[in-house]
């Protein structure tokens, strides 16, 4: 067809590229993200969308089966490929050889780059016993990329194996709770068996290896990503199992492009945290999960540490525990998880985090007085809104902020408080003390104060997540309303609107200035 002729549509569906992209718009969500953006309803309504597609014509078959078998969230259609594959009683078998459709399965398993292994008790153990033997490569799935099997029992330990492409980026793995044999360290046999499979057949191009809480590898193997040169995110998150000591850190510190990084740690009598070097070890670092100590990490933007004990008695403030981390000047995240230890957190706690991370624009301070066998103890400091007021002034972009308790009893006046104006959106309380009989003048006056730190609250929480207190949405109802007063009275000053607003404040003007017309 001359390339002038034909309707809009021919002419843009008759260019392979464009064609691409417009059948990629049905493409599942990636399956092995933690969230998945479309509904199961949705990927079933695109993957049909992409099956009529293939049958339209020769132009669109190719490229309509390359995006619909891209993404898979089990194995079963490309059993199902084989004409002998049948419903047998309980299981699903191979009744017969596997020649009759062995070229249209690996047609088809040569277009797969994502699967989602998903654990299937119906289909009988003989099926990945005849698949290995007939196989002619070093496996299934020669294309395959990304890899997630979060539930494995013992028995998908073999058909994994034969997953594991040369060309695979990034593993998700971890066996299933009553996957376990009789303990963690029996598991931990087949774990590191399965691992070390994975490092012989991946190794060189693996970039993201996860291996989650019930998975045991045994430390002594973390020597065998030496063969992973280009390993970017590494999750070792067995805690209970899979604990590094220092010379398994000096280890990991020569894989240098390293940005991700999450593991238990473990140090003698004879080494400190210091010892371990880990800012000059790990250059491209950016994030850290840990549970341990560790004190000389320097490159680190993003931090999120859990304190599960502390050897001093009696009970400490948090500032203590996370003094040594205040050497990280270009952190912009902090999250830790302090559980129910009474650790307590102080107005000079505040201020000195503040002062030590002034780019923090995100904070979260977990767990401590936020326990309710310890919230009630007057002896333990809690912050106030003087310790607001040093995160405010010193950490001019702050956006969330989550803490453990505030302490109301004592509010100071108005006055004495600065307006800062901060980006702040969002702050959050596990727990408030009572305020006292004057509750509602207290609530009154604690809006007013947080008014003045950050005008921008767009929430304002106090409770557990997902069960928000009432205290905390009457103080909400307050600043809303000083946040609509605020609007107004530039509504009532013609000749400055818009002066000193921001781009989304002018909108809202505007907004409000047509809605009041119009009801006019």
């Amino acid at each position: 067809m001359p390339a002038d002729s034909g309707s809009a549509s021919h002419r843009v569906l008759g260019c392979p590229e464009l064609l691409s992209l417009v059948l990629k718009s049905f493409s599942v969500s990636d399956l092995l993200e933690d969230v998945v953006v479309n509904s199961k309803r949705d990927r079933r309504l695109h993957r049909a969308t992409l099956a009529s597609c293939a049958r339209v014509c020769r132009t669109f078959t190719d490229q309509a089966l390359d995006v619909l078998w891209n993404t898979l969230d089990q194995l079963l259609p490309l059993l199902c490929l084989f004409p002998t594959f049948r419903r047998v009683e309980a299981y699903s078998l191979f009744v017969g050889d596997l020649d009759e459709g062995w070229a249209r399965f690996q047609q088809y398993a040569r277009r797969v780059r994502k699967l989602k292994y998903r654990v299937n008790g119906l289909i009988h153990p003989s099926v990945w016993t005849l698949l290995a033997r007939r196989n002619d490569g070093p496996c299934l799935l020669p294309n395959l990329q990304k890899l997630s099997a979060m539930n494995i029992s013992l028995t998908d330990v073999a058909p994994l194996t034969l997953l594991f492409s040369q060309n695979i980026r990034s593993v998700h793995l971890a066996f299933k709770d009553d996957a376990r044999p009789t303990s963690s360290k029996a598991l931990s046999f087949i774990a590191t068996a399965l691992f070390d499979n994975l490092i012989k057949n991946t190794g060189p191009r693996l970039e993201e290896l996860c291996l989650f809480p019930r998975f045991p590898l045994a430390p002594t193997r973390v020597i065998a990503l030496k063969t992973c040169p280009s390993l970017r995110h590494l999750f070792l998150s067995d805690s209970s199992y899979t604990i590094l000591d220092e010379d398994d850190i000096r280890f990991l510190t020569q894989l240098s492009h390293l940005q991700s990084l999450s593991l238990t740690i473990v140090l003698d009598d004879t080494h400190t945290a210091a010892d371990l070097q880990l800012g000059t070890g790990f250059p491209l670092l950016e994030e850290l999960w840990l549970d341990g100590d560790v004190s000389d990490i320097t490159n680190l933007r993003s931090l999120h540490m859990t304190v599960k004990e502390v050897s001093r008695t009696p009970p400490t403030a948090l500032g203590d525990v996370i003094l040594p981390l205040y050497a990280l000047k270009r952190t912009k995240e902090f999250g830790c998880d302090i559980h129910t230890l009474a650790l307590h957190t102080s107005d000079d706690d505040l201020r000195e985090l503040a002062q030590a991370w002034p780019r923090l624009d995100w904070l979260h301070i977990g767990g401590g007085l936020a326990s309710p066998g310890v919230r009630r103890a007057s002896s333990f400091p809690r912050p106030s809104v003087r310790g607001l007021v040093g995160l405010a002034q010193r950490c001019p972009r702050l956006k969330v902020v989550d803490l453990p308790a505030l302490e109301v009893a004592q509010l100071p006046p108005p006055e004495s408080v600065p307006v800062f104006g901060r980006p702040t959106t969002v702050l959050r309380l596990a727990w408030m003390p009572p305020a006292s009989a004057s509750g509602s003048g207290t609530y009154f006056s604690l809006a007013i104060l947080l008014d003045r730190l950050f005008p921008k609250l767009e929430k304002f929480e106090i409770g557990e997540p997902g069960q928000p207190d009432e205290v905390g949405r009457r103080v909400y109802r307050y600043l809303e309303a000083m946040q609509a007063g605020r609007k107004h009275a530039r509504l009532l000053e013609p000749s400055a609107q818009g002066e000193g607003l921001s781009s989304e404040e002018k909108e809202d003007v505007v907004e409000e200035s047509d809605s009041d017309d119009s009801a006019n």
